[in-house]
C-alpha cells in the first residue's frame, strides 16, 4: 500500500519598504538577534492594539460605575420608605 505524502508548503508574500536610517536604529534596539523586523513590528501593532483596549475597558468601567452609582443612590432613598 502506497502511502502518498502531501506537503504544503506556505509562502509568505513579502515586500520592501522604506524607512529612515534613524528608525531602522530605534527597531534595532527592540529587536533579538533571532528577530526579523517584521516580528518587531508586528510586537509593536499588537502592544498598541492591547493598550487601546485597556484603554477602552477602563472607559467602559468607569462609565459602568458611574451608573452604577446613580442607581445605588436611587435606591438609597427608597430603601428608607421600607424601614
Amino acid at each position: 500500500m502506497f502511502l502518498n505524502k502531501v506537503y504544503l508548503w506556505y509562502t509568505m508574500t513579502t515586500t520592501t519598504i522604506k524607512i529612515h536610517r534613524n528608525t531602522k536604529e530605534v527597531l534595532d534596539e527592540f529587536r533579538k538577534e533571532s528577530e526579523s523586523y517584521d516580528d518587531i513590528i508586528n510586537k509593536m501593532i499588537s502592544e498598541i492594539k492591547n493598550r487601546y483596549i485597556i484603554k477602552e475597558l477602563a472607559e467602559g468601567y468607569q462609565t459602568q460605575a458611574r451608573e452604577n452609582k446613580k442607581i445605588a443612590k436611587e435606591w438609597e432613598s427608597t430603601s428608607k420608605d421600607w424601614d
